[in-house]
């Protein structure tokens, strides 16, 4: 049970779920207890309004003093913990996502300059990150939906960090292995870096020689991170490097098959590729999410794990959050949250009516309340010169 309180009224002691209201684009790194009044001096300069609070949490200083069992007033674990509104969790989200663009862009621009990876920023994003998608995956999940056109690389790396994240909560993974992946995948293709922007970007098939050059990002990723004298976790190098390995050993760099690739690379795999085909590049239009995951599924069990890319499936949905679908009364509505017990029957916001070609007032719209109404399809948005960035 959380409770939305202001600045004014944070003490030492009080356990902080998220930020409800802020001047800035401050985000919480993960939920956690007040331990000093400097620590409510620095939210406040950091223009924080308003926060959630969980008022049955306590410091084990305070459950001793009323007499209470630890155990009782902490969850086990993060999966036991109830998710909050995907509206309240949209603000975090955006504060996040912002972060890891900003940190991307630094990231490019110091190695472009010969300068240190900050690998540690890395690894406190990834545990930001993963904090909002045990709040509420849609959340971010519907973030990976904007994009722009010369800005691939940058939001293609975010995007798979984020869907690892979701894709690791939906298995019921351990917290520190998500968090893992979640870093994997914000540094898995910094590797292109080092490879010619002719060949990054040639709007066309790439020649055998190009293509030869373009699989080496895989390598230089690895050598980036040696040669900034860090150790990352098993977890994480395994997504970095087997992120484009096939079960039938016709992947790269290593052509690695079978066991030889563990559960985080052939995860990181079906991640990467959903995104790469639902993005756009200069070279090729964005592909609809229905029609990736057609043809990811059609790559098991070759090239992907069965198993995995079933699960995925079922953890994205068949119109993953952020997507833009046609009803049978003409309607067009952005899905903004998925109905577990009716899956085809999401959420949506209606923004535009395609009988008469005009925007309409957006409204939210329960699919599962009304049975007369249904998807037909899913379409894209530059098909009716929508942006989905007003919606989301």
């Amino acid at each position: 049970m959380t409770k939305t309180i202001s600045i004014n009224e944070l003490k030492v002691g009080m356990f902080i779920t998220g930020i409800a209201k802020c001047r800035g684009n401050f985000a919480l790194k993960k939920p956690g207890f007040v331990t000093s009044q400097a620590s409510i001096d620095a939210l406040i300069s950091k223009g924080v309004e308003q926060l959630h609070i969980d008022p049955d949490k306590k410091l084990p200083e305070q459950q001793k003093a009323e007499g209470l069992d630890a155990s009782q007033s902490q969850p086990k674990t993060r999966y036991d913990e109830p998710m909050v509104s995907v509206e309240r969790e949209m603000e975090q989200a955006k504060a996040l996502h912002n972060q890891a663009r900003q940190l991307q862009k630094k990231a490019f621009r110091d190695l472009q300059q010969g300068h240190n990876l900050d690998v540690e920023a890395f690894k406190e994003l990834g545990e930001g990150l993963m904090d909002s998608v045990f709040r509420n995956p849609q959340a971010l999940t519907m973030m990976t939906r904007i994009r722009q056109k010369d800005e691939y690389l940058l939001e293609h790396s975010i995007n798979v960090g984020i869907l690892l994240g979701v894709f690791g909560r939906y298995l019921k993974l351990d917290e520190k292995v998500i968090a893992d992946m979640v870093t994997g995948g914000l540094l898995h293709d910094i590797g292109k870096l080092r490879v010619p922007e002719e060949i990054l970007n040639k709007p066309g098939k790439l020649m055998p020689e190009e293509f030869e050059q373009m699989k080496r990002h895989v390598l230089h990723g690895r050598d980036i991170i040696d040669e900034n004298q860090v150790v990352l976790p098993k977890t994480t190098m395994e997504v970095i490097v087997q992120h484009h390995e096939q079960l039938s050993g016709a992947g790269y760099p290593k052509r690695l098959s079978g066991s030889a690739i563990s559960q985080y690379g052939r995860m990181a795999s079906i991640v990467d590729i959903f995104d790469a085909l639902t993005g756009e590049r200069v070279y090729k239009k964005a592909m609809l999410p229905t029609a990736a995951l057609s043809i990811i599924r059609s790559m098991a069990p070759e090239k992907l794990d069965q198993e995995l890319v079933n699960a995925f499936i079922r953890c994205i949905n068949v119109y993953p959050v952020g997507t833009l679908v046609k009803l049978q009364s003409g309607r067009l509505g952005v899905v903004v949250e998925i109905n577990e017990k009716a899956p085809t029957r999401p959420v949506l916001k209606l923004v535009y009516n395609a009988k008469f070609n005009r925007h309409i007032q957006v409204e939210m719209y329960n699919l599962a309340q009304y049975e007369s109404d249904k998807i037909i399809s899913a379409e894209k948005p530059d098909t009716y010169g929508l942006d989905l960035k007003n919606y989301i």
